[in-house]
C-alpha cells in the first residue's frame, strides 16, 4: 500500500496506524519504510520513524545507529519526542534500562532528552530523587547529580521563565540538604 500510494496524507497514516500497534507487530515493515525514509522528504521521514521504531524489525539501538547515520537531521526530532515522554519515549526508555551499557558515550543525548522529559513532567519527582542521592551518597554520586543540576539549568532558560524558576528554586532546597 505504501508503494502505491501518493498521496503524503494517506502515507502518513499508514504510519500512523502501525506506530499505534503493539510493539513488534510488523517487523515485515521494517525494510519497506526504511527504503520510503531514503527516497522521502523529511516531512514525511519522522512519520516513518516512528513507524520503524513501532515495527520492531531491528533492534532500537541498531535503528538508531542508521538514523543517526543516514539522516542526522532527524536526531532533533527524536530527541525533542523522548523529552515529550510521548509513547515512543517509553521504547527508549525501556530499552535504557535493559541496555544501559549502549546509552553511554554516543547515545548519551538520548539519556538527557528522557531526563530532560522527566524534569519537564514531574520536576518535583526529580527534585526528591536529587535530594535522596545528594543526602545519601559518596562523592561521586554527588558530582554527578551537581553535574545534573548544570546540565539542567542550561537547557531550562528554553523552557520559559515559569518552569524554570519553580525548578531552580526546588534544586536549590535539594542543594541545602
Amino acid at each position: 500500500m505504501l508503494e502505491a500510494e501518493t498521496d503524503l496524507m494517506v502515507r502518513q497514516t499508514l504510519y500512523k496506524i502501525i506506530e499505534n500497534s503493539a510493539l513488534g507487530t510488523y517487523p515485515e515493515l521494517f525494510h519497506p519504510i526504511l527504503s520510503f525514509l531514503e527516497k522521502n522528504g523529511s516531512e514525511e521521514a519522522f512519520y516513518a520513524f516512528k513507524a520503524l521504531l513501532v515495527s520492531g524489525g531491528l533492534p532500537l539501538i541498531e535503528m538508531i545507529d542508521i538514523v543517526r547515520e543516514r539522516h542526522p537531521h532527524l536526531m532533533g526530532h527524536i530527541y525533542n519526542e523522548i523529552s515529550n515522554l510521548s509513547k515512543i519515549s517509553f521504547f527508549f526508555i525501556q530499552d535504557m534500562a535493559l541496555n544501559r551499557s549502549v546509552y553511554a558515550g554516543s547515545n548519551i543525548e538520548i539519556n538527557l532528552a528522557a531526563a530532560f522529559g522527566m524534569i519537564k513532567k514531574r520536576p518535583e519527582r526529580v527534585v526528591g530523587i536529587l535530594q535522596n542521592h545528594m543526602g545519601q551518597s559518596g562523592p561521586e554520586i554527588r558530582k554527578g547529580v551537581e553535574a545534573f543540576i548544570k546540565k539542567a539549568k542550561q537547557i531550562l532558560p528554553m523552557e520559559g521563565p515559569g518552569f524554570e524558576e519553580a525548578f531552580l528554586t526546588a534544586v536549590q532546597k535539594a542543594e541545602a540538604v
